[in-house]
């Protein structure tokens, strides 16, 4: 399957989305490392719910641009760090 090439805005986007979550994701990574299970359960729901409340509004925004960057959003749902095996990992 041929990958379509993002345009500026697209990727500009795509780099707000991801710099948006990254503090979220450092502060899921220090509760990990801490093996605070509650925590890190937490800011797995909120980075989940932030993914969501994103591509909503993309929905409603810009159509277009939501079906282009509709594989990253998945591909963001689905990364490793908001997986149940990793709130589980080191838990036993």
């Amino acid at each position: 399957m041929k990958t379509k090439q993002l345009t500026k805005k697209q990727l500009n986007i795509l780099q707000g989305v991801n710099d948006s979550l990254e503090t979220s994701r450092i502060v899921l990574k220090k509760y990990k490392d801490e093996d605070n299970f509650e925590l890190t359960s937490h800011m797995q729901d909120s980075i989940k719910e932030k993914i969501s409340g994103i591509v909503t509004f993309m929905i409603y925004y810009d159509l277009k641009t939501f079906k282009a960057l509709e594989g990253e959003f998945d591909n963001l749902r689905a990364a490793k760090e908001l997986s149940v095996e990793y709130l589980f990992d080191n838990q036993l």
